[in-house]
């Protein structure tokens, strides 16, 4: 929508200066009296009501323009959390070179969640709070059954830990990952 618009009103500022253009080279070639000249007094009546069209088109786009900018900027949680499930998706590579995926699989997987239909009337801050889960739970099923089965467990360890903080101490993290032994006590 938002290239569509943009591209409206590139054509309405071109014809508006196709329009201005022509009415000055109308009056760069009007000879005599210019209040007699009927033909450029139609150009200029007919330039002036062009004009006004354009400008209240221009005006028209404008406004859905910042109602479409509301629209975009309600979404951006959804954005900010499938970017972040995507550079989860892709730290898997540092456990295991096999695991790697595509920009273009994971923009699959999030256009898919995002196109699912959703109860007809949700608002749109309740449609948003339930994509983010829609996305993890498709992610998960989706790169999970690519992974090796001793895998899974580090990997839905990555998800809880990046997408829910709260709920994975960093130490758990640490022993699922087998960087920790078992405290940090001193040895006499």
């Amino acid at each position: 929508k938002k290239s569509a618009m943009l591209r409206e009103e590139e054509e309405c500022m071109v014809k508006l200066a196709e329009l201005e253009e022509t009415l000055l080279q109308a009056l760069a070639e009007s000879e005599g009296n210019i209040l007699e000249n009927t033909v450029l007094i139609q150009s200029l009546t007919q330039t002036k009501i062009s004009s006004a069209k354009i400008k209240d088109a221009l005006t028209a786009s404008f406004v859905a323009s910042k109602e479409l900018e509301q629209e975009r900027n309600a979404f951006r949680p959804f954005a900010r959390d499938g970017s972040r499930l995507y550079f989860l998706v892709h730290r898997l590579r540092a456990e295991n070179h096999m695991y790697q995926f595509y920009l273009a699989h994971y923009l699959h997987l999030f256009q898919t969640t995002l196109d699912k239909p959703m109860d007809a009337g949700l608002p749109t801050d309740e449609r948003i709070r339930r994509l983010s889960p829609a996305l993890e739970k498709l992610v998960l099923r989706n790169i999970g059954q690519s992974l090796f089965k001793e895998d899974l467990l580090l990997f839905g360890m990555f998800l809880a830990q990046g997408m829910h903080d709260e709920l994975v101490a960093p130490i758990e993290m640490s022993l699922l990952m087998g960087r920790t032994t078992g405290g940090d006590r001193q040895r006499e």
